[in-house]
């Protein structure tokens, strides 16, 4: 009777840790799927929506796509051409609760519109080997610079989100609607700002390698 009544301990003792160890381990699980799904929605990314418009270019020499590449670009701006162009435009909607005495933020949703005006090589046909280099390396400088303006939308949009959904609660809703309005105009004004400045300090991507010839 003994040895069986410990072995009957024992055995319930074990199927107790295990319920616990079962436990604490659905609990950790569980903590750890709402802690992944709480990031996701803290760093939920705008909707972005890219859009390129290319034009062509032509020529067998490094001159005549040069002068291609001037002659052919869309893009003027103060009177002077350049050979790429990235616009943007960041829209933004919030959604709100009304309680008795207040209103408060509770979703924001962001997108960004990005428009890309890039040239196109149309053939590399008889090209010679250092002439498609060139090429080559000055697009890839293009694309980055042109990317790094798209990036000013992006970031703009994504701090929006977050400022909006942060921002405190107002006595009425139409006074948080035009807090909210404001905080992102201020926000697009701040990196617009920055966008400008970025072509300044880039000689609009000349330093960064955006030049042919």
């Amino acid at each position: 009777m003994k040895i069986f009544f410990r072995k009957s301990a024992e055995k319930s003792h074990v199927q107790m840790i295990n319920k616990k160890s079962i436990s604490l381990l659905l609990l950790i699980l569980i903590t750890v799927f709402f802690t992944i799904i709480l990031n996701l929605i803290v760093q939920a990314k705008p909707l972005i929506n890219i859009t390129t418009n290319y034009y062509s270019v032509t020529g067998k020499t490094v001159q005549e796509i040069a002068n291609n590449l001037y002659n052919n670009s869309p893009v003027v701006f103060q009177g002077k051409k350049y050979h790429a162009y990235t616009s943007w435009n960041v829209k933004w909607n919030f959604y709100w609760q009304k309680y008795s005495n207040y209103c408060q933020i509770t979703s924001v949703k962001t997108s960004v519109d990005v428009k890309y005006t890039l040239p196109k090589l149309i053939s590399y046909s008889g090209l010679s080997s250092p002439i498609k280099k060139k090429w080559d390396s000055y697009y890839k400088a293009l694309i980055n610079h042109e990317e790094g303006h798209k990036n000013f939308g992006v970031n703009s949009a994504q701090n929006i989100e977050k400022a909006i959904l942060n921002m405190d609660k107002k006595n009425t809703c139409p006074e948080l609607k035009k807090s909210a309005n404001n905080i992102a105009h201020n926000i697009i004004k701040k990196y617009v700002d920055r966008e400008k400045e970025y072509d300044r300090i880039t000689h609009y991507g000349v330093k960064q390698g955006a030049i042919f010839p």
